[in-house]
């Protein structure tokens, strides 16, 4: 036979009447009035520190850029995750980034956030300065797309980077269009 139990919810604290059956194990108790306050309490009981997937805050991108959390952060992702190339270029300028600005890593390595590596630049000028290969034709990605598979490695072939491969092949198609 079932029974009633008045509880306090162990999240928001209202009072509730939680019902219990024999078939339950004994140890068996609601702590929560609602699913809503169980997925609240577990977000802050199993946020960074205190989940047991811990790994100290800091990981690595699919792009090769180091993240690092700070939930409170001006320029934090979804998942509280700032690149850290920004965090170290606001702390060198000792200000906030504006928002057109965007940091450079010198050396193209996205891994290298050492202070030296990073230039703070408007996006503009960023643009221009990875597009100055202008001896890269469209003949010369051809050849370098037969010789091989991945944009990565055409790219690296032609001494230019991903991005600027790709702009100039969206060029290169919407020049043919015309």
């Amino acid at each position: 036979m079932a029974g009633v139990r008045y509880k306090h919810c162990k999240q928001c604290f209202s009072m509730f009447k939680r019902g219990y059956k024999r078939s339950q194990p004994s140890w068996y108790e609601a702590k929560y009035c609602s699913i809503e306050c169980h997925g609240e309490s577990m977000k802050e009981s199993q946020n960074g520190v205190n989940n047991p997937n811990w790994k100290g805050g800091r990981r690595m991108h699919g792009d090769g850029y180091i993240l690092i959390r700070k939930p409170n952060h001006h320029r934090t992702n979804c998942g509280g995750y700032v690149l850290e190339h920004i965090l170290v270029a606001e702390k060198k300028l000792g200000r906030r980034l504006e928002p057109d600005e965007v940091v450079h890593h010198i050396d193209k390595d996205r891994a290298n956030n050492h202070p030296d590596n990073l230039d703070v630049m408007s996006n503009s000028k960023h643009i221009k300065l990875h597009n100055t290969r202008h001896d890269v034709t469209e003949d010369k990605i051809i050849l370098a797309s037969l010789l091989f598979e991945t944009k990565s490695k055409i790219a690296e072939f032609l001494g230019i980077d991903r991005v600027t491969l790709y702009n100039k092949i969206k060029h290169y198609k919407e020049k043919a269009v015309d």
